[in-house]
C-alpha cells in the first residue's frame, strides 16, 4: 500500500491489481520519475498549477490530475536520488585476496545504488498498474543511463492489455533545459524516447572504469600497505580519469623545478609626451570587482618599450645604452659593472624622433555563451570557489529554477532561442538591471527623478560566436533575483550574479577602443608607444572587471623631436611558469578529453581527497604532494600511458561513437579492457620501480642513515643527483627534482670523472670500478634507458649482454668509443661480440698525485694490457693503424727512462703492430671484484670490498 494519509483533494487509490489496470476513478495512471526530490516538487508544482498533494516517505509522491494524450489521468510525480543501480563484481570476487589481474575478465552485475532508500522497491510500488511512465532525468548521458535504471524497475509492474494481455505501457522521455513554467510545459508537448545508444556508452565508461580502477588500486594498496613507514595512506588508488588528472599538476611543478633562470637587460628611456612620462603600473589582482568597475576607466600613463624589448649579455646592452644616449664608453662599449650598469644616464642632448604615429579603431566583441567549463573556470579564477563546491550550487540554483541546466557543452543558443524572457529576468539586477538591461530591452531609462530614453523596440543583439554542441543552450538566468537571501547565500548570489552579467554581456554590443601607435627613434634603435582609449563601453558596462584601462596619448606628427630626460640600462631575470591553477587544469583536461563537463569536478576533488594534490586559495594553485608525485614519476617509469593524457582521450572519443550509436558498446569494452590487461601485467611486473622511489621518499630508516650527498649533474634538471643508500645498504642515485632514481651496476665503486657529460642525454659522466684500478665511464641515463643496444649474436639473434663486473655501455655508446683502441684477442677467439680493449679513462691527478694510465682493460673479460713500465700516459687517438685498422694510442714515456731518439718522449703507435711498444707490453688476467652491497664511493680509485663478486668475477 501507499504509505501516509491522503487528503480530499487527492485522487483516490488505484488497484494494484488486474489487467489493462485504471483507478477506481476510471483514469489512466502517469508516473513521472525526476532525478531528485527537491525537482519532482517543482515539476509537479508547475504541471499541477500548485495544486497537487504530498505523500511523505522516504521519496515523497505529489499526487494531481490532469490532461495527458487527449484524456485526463491520475499523475505521481516522484524522484530517485542519481542512480538506482550500481555497477560491480560478483560475491566472489569481492575479496582482496584474490589476484586482481582476474578482474579484468570477471563478469560484472548491477546492484541497488542506495539500498537505505530501497529506491527500487519504491518504484514498483508506486508504477504498478500505471499507463505511462514519462522520464524526467537529467538531459545528459548519466540522466540517459538513469532513464533506463527506472524503466527496469517499473516496466514490469505496468498494466497490461485487458484482451491480449499484451504490454501497454508507454515509456515517455521528457526533454527541458531549465526549471521553470513554460519550459515544463514544452517538455510536455515535445515528449520523446530514452535514448538508449547515450545509456550503453555510460554503462560502457562504468564497466572500464570499475575493472581498471579496481585491479590497480588493489595491487598497488596491497603491495605497499605497511612496507614503508612514512606512507600514511591505506589506499593507494588508481582512476583513469584521475592519474591523467594528476599528472597535469606534477608535469607543471616539474616545468617549475627545470627550469633555470637567465638574467637579462633591457634599455629604458624616459620622455616628456605631453600626457605622462611615468610607466604604467599593473593594476593588483587583489582588487574586487566592484573596485576595478570604479577604476576601470581611469586613466594610465604610456609606456615605452623598446623594440629589442631584453639581451642577454650585459656588455651589449651596455654598449646599447650608450649609444642610444650619445656617451663615449671603452672602445664604444659602456661600463658592464659596478653602480654605472645600473644607473640612469640623464643627456639633455639627447632627443628622440617621432618615425610613426598610427590611430586605428578596434572593436572587441562580446563573450559567446556560457558553458559548464566557462562557468567552473570562471568560479575558480574570479571568485576562489572550488570547481566542485560550484558544481553543487549551480545545481541548486537550477533545481530551485534561478539558472538553467548547468551541464551543457554548448556557448551558442539554438535557434529560437527567446533571448526577451531570459533578459527580462536580469531586468531587476540591482546593478545593471535599471540602467544597461533596461536599455537593451527597449524601456525607459531612469536617471535619478528623469528618465533618458523612451520606450522602444529591444537593443539587444544575439550573441555571436560559440558552438551548439546540440544538448542544451547555455547557463542563463531563468528567475529574477536581487540579492543573497533569495538564492540562498552569498555563494549562491556570486554564482547567479556571473551568470546573469555574462549573459547579459554575450547579448551587447561590441567594445570599441581607439588605439594610437607611436614609433620613436633614438639613434637608430626604435622605441614603441602605444595608448588607447574607450569610445563604446559595450558588454564591459556588464563585466567592468574585463574592461579595459584607458592609457591617453596625444597625436604626434611625423618628424617631431621629443626630449629623451634619461636613459637606464635595467636588469631582471626570466621567470619560471606559474604554479597550475584549478582553472588551468580544468582547462587541460577539456582540451585533453579527461572528463566531462559533468565530471571534472569530481576527478580534482577526489586527487584531492586522497591527498595526491593540495588546493591553495586565491588564487586556487593545485600543488602535488610528495605521494602524489612519486605516483606519477613511478608510472611514467613503468609505463607513460598510464598518466599521459592521450589514453583516456581515445578512450572517450571511442565512447562517442558508442554514443551515437556507431560503434558497438560490447567491442568497445572488450578492446579497452584488452589493453589495460596487458599493461596491468607489465606494472606487475615492473612495480621495483616504484619500490625504488617508495624506499628513498618513504623509508624513514633510509632517510636516517643515508641523507645523500650531491653527486653528480642531472641532465634532465641541471641540478645535482644525490648518491644514497636504500636501507639493504643498495646506493643509488636520486634526482630529488624529476622524483627519479638511477640504478648503478651490481658491486660498482662510482667516483666523479672530470665534468663532461653524455652527448646522448647531456648527464654528467661518472666512473664505475671493479677493484683492480679497473674503471669504465657510465652515464646513469643510459645505463637505465639503455639508448644504444647491446650487440646481437647472429647465431642465437639474442642480445650478447655483458657479464657481471664488465663495462655498463656497449662500446657502440658514444662515451666508450672514444675509448675504444683495438679488438680483445681472448674474446675474439671465444668468439665474443662487443669485447674490445679500452684505454683507462681515469683522469691525471687523484688527491695531487700523479698517476699513471698505462693499462688497457677488455670491456668484457678481465683481460688487461699493461704497457711498458717506462710509459707515464697513455690517450687514444682517432688514428687507424694502416696494417691492422685498430685505433692508435699516444704513449708519454718518462723524461729520463725515454727509449725515444733525442729525449722524445710522445710516441703515437698503433699496441698491437708497434715493435717498440710489444717488446715490454704484458697481457695479464685481473680479477674484477664487486662490493657486497655497492659503495658510495669518493673522488679516489677504491678497490671496494672482498666478498661481492668472488674470484674471477669476469666469467659467467
Amino acid at each position: 500500500g501507499a504509505r501516509g494519509s491522503r487528503r480530499a483533494v487527492a485522487p483516490p487509490p488505484h488497484s494494484t491489481h488486474g489487467t489493462a489496470m485504471e483507478n477506481l476513478s476510471g483514469r489512466p495512471l502517469v508516473v513521472c520519475v525526476a532525478e531528485k526530490p527537491s525537482l519532482a516538487v517543482s515539476i509537479a508544482n508547475f504541471m499541477s498549477d500548485g495544486t497537487h498533494v504530498t505523500r511523505r516517505g522516504t521519496l515523497d509522491v505529489h499526487e494531481f490530475v490532469r490532461k495527458h494524450d487527449g484524456r485526463s489521468c491520475d499523475f505521481k510525480v516522484t524522484s530517485v536520488t542519481g542512480h538506482v543501480l550500481t555497477i560491480d563484481f560478483p560475491h566472489r570476487f569481492q575479496s582482496w585476496d584474490l589476484d586482481p589481474g582476474t578482474l579484468f575478465d570477471a563478469p560484472v552485475v548491477k546492484k541497488e545504488a542506495s539500498k537505505g532508500t530501497r529506491v527500487v522497491e519504491h518504484l514498483e510500488r508506486e508504477a504498478r498498474g500505471a499507463s505511462y511512465l514519462i522520464l524526467w532525468l537529467d538531459c545528459d548521458r548519466e540522466g540517459e543511463n538513469i532513464c533506463f535504471e527506472v524503466m527496469d524497475a517499473c516496466v514490469p509492474v505496468m498494466a497490461r492489455d485487458r484482451e491480449t494481455n499484451a504490454s501497454s505501457k508507454k515509456v515517455q522521455r521528457a526533454k527541458f533545459s531549465a526549471v521553470t513554467k513554460q519550459s515544463i510545459e514544452n517538455a510536455m508537448r515535445s515528449l520523446g524516447e530514452p535514448d538508449v545508444n547515450q545509456a550503453r556508452a555510460v554503462d560502457a565508461r562504468q564497466e572500464i572504469d570499475l575493472k581498471i580502477g579496481v585491479a590497480f588500486t588493489r595491487f598497488q594498496t596491497k603491495h605497499f600497505r605497511g612496507k614503508f613507514d612514512g606512507l600514511d595512506s591505506k589506499v593507494v588508488s588508481f582512476g583513469p580519469c584521475q592519474t591523467p588528472t594528476l599528472g597535469f599538476a606534477v608535469e607543471r611543478q616539474l616545468e617549475i623545478a627545470r627550469f633555470v633562470a637567465e638574467p637579462f637587460w633591457g634599455v629604458e628611456i624616459r620622455c616628456e609626451l605631453g600626457d605622462g612620462d611615468d610607466d604604467v603600473d599593473n593594476v593588483p589582482s587583489s582588487q574586487t570587482r566592484s573596485e576595478l568597475k570604479k577604476e576601470s576607466k581611469a586613466a594610465h600613463r604610456p609606456s615605452i618599450h623598446w623594440r629589442r624589448a631584453r639581451v642577454f649579455d650585459e656588455a651589449i646592452a651596455s654598449m646599447y645604452r650608450d649609444l642610444i644616449a650619445g656617451t663615449n664608453g671603452t672602445n664604444g662599449v659602456g661600463t658592464t659593472n659596478g653602480s654605472n650598469a645600473a644607473a640612469g644616464t640623464d643627456h639633455g642632448t639627447t632627443r628622440a624622433t617621432v618615425t610613426d604615429c598610427t590611430t586605428t579603431a578596434t572593436k572587441k566583441p562580446p563573450p559567446p555563451g556560457l558553458n559548464t567549463v566557462d562557468l567552473l573556470k570562471s568560479a575558480s579564477a574570479g571568485m576562489n570557489m572550488g570547481a566542485h563546491h560550484a558544481m553543487q550550487v549551480a545545481e541548486r540554483l537550477y533545481i530551485a529554477g534561478f539558472i538553467s541546466y548547468p551541464r551543457t557543452e554548448s556557448s551558442a543558443f539554438p535557434d529560437g532561442f527567446n533571448f526577451v524572457e531570459s533578459l527580462t529576468q536580469c531586468r531587476k539586477h540591482p546593478e545593471i538591471g535599471e540602467s544597461m538591461v533596461a536599455r537593451m530591452l527597449g524601456e525607459a531609462v531612469t536617471t535619478g527623478s528623469s528618465s533618458t530614453a523612451t520606450t522602444g523596440p529591444p537593443r539587444f543583439r544575439k550573441p555571436r560566436g560559440g558552438v551548439d554542441h546540440g544538448d542544451h543552450p547555455p547557463i542563463t538566468p531563468t528567475c529574477c533575483a536581487t540579492c543573497p537571501d533569495d538564492v540562498g547565500g552569498i555563494d549562491a548570489w556570486r554564482l547567479y550574479d556571473f551568470v546573469a552579467r555574462r549573459f547579459v554581456a554575450a547579448c551587447s554590443s561590441d567594445l570599441v577602443t581607439s588605439a594610437r601607435k607611436v614609433v620613436l627613434d633614438v639613434r637608430g634603435e626604435q622605441f614603441d608607444v602605444s595608448g588607447s582609449e574607450t569610445l563604446e563601453t559595450g558588454w564591459t558596462e556588464a563585466m567592468p572587471w574585463r574592461a579595459p584601462a584607458d592609457v591617453p596619448l596625444r597625436e604626434m606628427r611625423v618628424g617631431e623631436v621629443i626630449h629623451v630626460q634619461s636613459v637606464e640600462l635595467t636588469e631582471g631575470t626570466t621567470s619560471p611558469p606559474g604554479s597550475l591553477t584549478e582553472s588551468d587544469l580544468i582547462s587541460k583536461m577539456e582540451k585533453h578529453g579527461i572528463g566531462t563537463d559533468a565530471s571534472i569536478p569530481t576527478h580534482i576533488n577526489n586527487i584531492e581527497k586522497r591527498r595526491y594534490v593540495t588546493i591553495e586559495s586565491n588564487p586556487r594553485r593545485v600543488l602535488p604532494t610528495v605521494l602524489g608525485k612519486t605516483l606519477v614519476n613511478g608510472y611514467l617509469a613503468v609505463d607513460r600511458d598510464l598518466v599521459l593524457p592521450t589514453t583516456r582521450q581515445k578512450l572517450e572519443q571511442q565512447l562517442d561513437l558508442v554514443a551515437r550509436g556507431e560503434a558497438d558498446h560490447a567491442a568497445v569494452v572488450a578492446h579497452a579492457l584488452s589493453q589495460f590487461s596487458k599493461k596491468f601485467t607489465h606494472f606487475v611486473d615492473n612495480i621495483h620501480v616504484l619500490d625504488e622511489l617508495f624506499e628513498l621518499k618513504f623509508d624513514q630508516k633510509s632517510d636516517s642513515e643515508c641523507d645523500g650527498v650531491p653527486f653528480s649533474k642531472c641532465g634532465r634538471c641541471s641540478r645535482f643527483l644525490l648518491l644514497k643508500k636504500s636501507s639493504r645498504g643498495v646506493p643509488k642515485l636520486l634526482c630529488p627534482t624529476e622524483d627519479e632514481t638511477y640504478a648503478l651496476p651490481a658491486g660498482a665503486v662510482v667516483t666523479r670523472f672530470d665534468g663532461r657529460t653524455c652527448p646522448l642525454c647531456d648527464f654528467e659522466v661518472i666512473l664505475c670500478g671493479f677493484g683492480g684500478d679497473i674503471s669504465f665511464p657510465l652515464c646513469p641515463r643510459c645505463f637505465k634507458s639503455k639508448p644504444v643496444p647491446w650487440p646481437v649474436n647472429k647465431q642465437t639473434g639474442l642480445s650478447q649482454k655483458p657479464p657481471p663486473f664488465s663495462c655498463p655501455h656497449p662500446v657502440a655508446h658514444p662515451i666508450i668509443s672514444q675509448f675504444v683502441v683495438c679488438p680483445c684477442p681472448e674474446c675474439e677467439l671465444a668468439g665474443e661480440l662487443g669485447a674490445y680493449l679500452l684505454t683507462e679513462p681515469l683522469p691525471r691527478g687523484v688527491k695531487g698525485k700523479v698517476r699513471k694510465t698505462r693499462k688497457l682493460h677488455c670491456a668484457r673479460c678481465e683481460l688487461t694490457l699493461r704497457l711498458p713500465k717506462d710509459v707515464t700516459e697513455c690517450r687514444p687517438t682517432r688514428f687507424k693503424c694502416a696494417s691492422c685498422f685498430a685505433f692508435c694510442v699516444q704513449v708519454t714515456y718518462d723524461t729520463e727512462k725515454t727509449p725515444l731518439a733525442d729525449g722524445v718522449t710522445k710516441h703515437t703507435a698503433c699496441v698491437s703492430c708497434d715493435d717498440l711498444l710489444q717488446n715490454e707490453s704484458v697481457l695479464v688476467k685481473t680479477p674484477r671484484r664487486g662490493t657486497q652491497q655497492g659503495s658510495c664511493g669518493g673522488r679516489g680509485r677504491g678497490r671496494g670490498d672482498d666478498g661481492g663478486g668472488g674470484g674471477r668475477g669476469g666469467h659467467r
